[in-house]
């Protein structure tokens, strides 16, 4: 679980991948941790979403949290 946890805080869209990839990964290890009982509030998981966003995503993510 607790590798889990850091994979999915420690994750970053690259330029070479596109944001559907990112956003997939971002999912697949959500999902393997609500399989095992550990569940992410909504709101810490758009936090480590932004957070994983390249600087040139950064007016995005600005609006994202900021609403």
């Amino acid at each position: 679980m607790m590798v889990l946890k850091e994979k999915l805080k420690n994750m970053r869209m690259t330029k070479a991948k596109s944001l559907v990839h990112y956003l997939g990964r971002v999912k697949q290890v959500h999902d393997d941790l609500t399989a095992i009982g550990e569940a992410i509030a909504p709101i810490e998981l758009v936090r480590i979403v932004v957070v994983g966003l390249p600087k040139s995503w950064e007016v995005f993510g600005y609006v994202v949290t900021s609403r």
